[in-house]
């Protein structure tokens, strides 16, 4: 008997496989040689490749993120001051330690990039000598939003806004480093009132900043510190905590300490995010909604998800194609939405160009994790690769900024506004691996049948909490 044919799923998540191990020995071919250039974050393009590593064994990978590391160290030591900027915000200046270094050192365990984090981290409870205060132990607030190695913001920009969570994490991840207690206790201390906050404000209205008493900040920065600069009159007030990475601290220290306000509060946002799956461009929210689920087993918000989602659109008719706006700027509805970002059409006969009108690849997945249709998975991964595809294809890597929209990593691990939730992250890893985000990293399924996956393996997983036994397919 000849061999069952390829079963759809099997052929999308292969093609996941193979378009970014393309992706990754073009980039490889281009960047492995060239010495640190000196961004602020130029290590974060590699926030999808480590998940890809842990599946397939890409030793490559970690090597260029070691050389990498090393090259950003020899930046600090010759810019920085004590391991971090002299000037920096909350939003900008933790990212190459929390998008990059973090998850190097969750994969490998590169010594140099324990030792950057740490030298990092350090500051954000006033620990490292010589170096203003970030932290008033006194009152429980940060100082300022311009929180440097050097310098510190005025009077006048005192204020708490979601970016600060960045700093959180960043303490987290000394924490993870270290095992010092002052890492935790500080994040647990500081993050219970903004969960509070979160928690006891109405659905969908979280607060986007919170201001000392006698405080009176500058309006200006303070609009460009909470995000609003980002927001359309109709946009989500939950976009901004999605860009900070409110929901993936909240689960953390949910998970570290088994307080209930902060899975409270992660619930919160994430039932905010709810209104948000049809969006065809917002990957955050159905990436959220699967880790949610995946790591508190609550399903009592399944029914409105389901609502939301079904039915699954069909797909968008004509020629696949990428729009990138030439210039532009100002807010653009939505998640994760940046006048830069990628759009996705299809061309007509007619030489017009239909939008997607598909669900967005995270919403797709969701869907699956809810209803075991595979159909809901195989699509996800088809638009997936295709977009990996049309990215790689014309776009730049992503490593002079990973803020970028318009780059290969924006379409594999999100823009600057999405907190590493792109189609690879929150579709791909998710359905072949059951692959969900913790302290920084995504963590590959036990279900899986054996790690690295054969080239020729194919493997579906149910994202937790379904435990069903995942689907197997094994090519020639």
């Amino acid at each position: 008997m000849g061999q069952a044919a390829e079963p759809g799923w099997a052929t999308a998540a292969l093609a996941c496989r193979q378009q970014m191990e393309a992706w990754i020995d073009r980039a490889l071919a281009r960047h492995a040689a060239v010495p640190y250039m000196g961004s602020h974050d130029e290590g974060e393009f590699l926030a999808s490749w480590f998940t890809h590593h842990l599946l397939t064994g890409d030793e490559r990978i970690i090597a260029f993120a070691r050389s990498l590391c090393d090259g950003f160290a020899e930046w600090v030591a010759k810019n920085y001051m004590h391991g971090y900027p002299s000037r920096a915000e909350a939003h900008h200046g933790p990212e190459n330690y929390n998008y990059f270094l973090l998850r190097l050192w969750q994969v490998d365990r590169y010594g140099p990039a324990a030792e950057l984090l740490v030298d990092a981290a350090h500051h954000v409870g006033n620990w490292a000598p010589g170096v203003p205060d970030w932290f008033d132990w006194e009152s429980g607030w940060f100082v300022n939003w311009w929180t440097g190695a050097k310098e510190v913001g005025g009077p006048e920009t005192r204020f708490e806004v979601p970016d600060h969570v960045r700093l959180i994490q960043l303490a987290l991840a000394g924490y993870h480093v270290t095992e010092e207690a002052k890492y935790l206790d500080l994040s647990v201390r500081w993050s219970r009132r903004w969960a509070q906050a979160i928690r006891d404000a109405p659905l969908g209205q979280p607060p986007l900043e919170l201001i000392p008493p006698g405080a009176e900040p500058d309006s200006e920065q303070l609009s460009v510190a909470s995000s609003r600069h980002h927001l359309t009159p109709d946009d989500p007030r939950v976009e901004p905590h999605v860009a900070a990475g409110t929901i993936d601290a909240l689960l953390d220290l949910w998970q570290l300490t088994d307080e209930a306000l902060f899975r409270d509060a992660a619930r919160k946002l994430c039932e905010a995010l709810i209104p948000e799956l049809g969006d065809a461009y917002a990957e955050p929210p159905g990436g959220y909604l699967i880790q949610y689920r995946a790591r508190t087993g609550d399903t009592s918000l399944d029914e409105r998800i389901i609502e939301a989602l079904e039915p699954l659109r069909e797909p968008t008719p004509g020629n696949p194609l990428m729009v990138i706006e030439s210039s532009g700027s100002g807010p653009v509805r939505g998640i994760g939405g940046r006048w830069d970002m990628i759009r996705w059409g299809y061309r007509q006969p007619d030489g017009s160009i239909l939008p997607e009108q598909a669900l967005s690849c995270a919403s797709m997945a969701l869907g699956y994790a809810l209803t075991g249709d595979v159909e809901w998975a195989r699509r996800a991964m088809e638009l997936a690769a295709l977009r990996i595809k049309l990215a790689a294809r014309s776009l730049r890597d992503g490593r002079e900024s990973g803020c970028l929209g318009d780059t290969t990593h924006a379409a594999a691990a999100g823009n600057g506004r999405c907190s590493g939730y792109g189609c690879m992250t929150t579709a791909y890893y998710p359905l072949v691996a059951g692959a969900v985000r913790r302290f920084g990293q995504e963590e590959l399924d036990p279900r899986l049948p054996q790690t690295p996956l054969p080239p020729q393996m194919a493997t579906l997983i149910r994202p937790a909490p379904c435990n069903e036994a995942p689907r197997l397919y094994q090519g020639s």
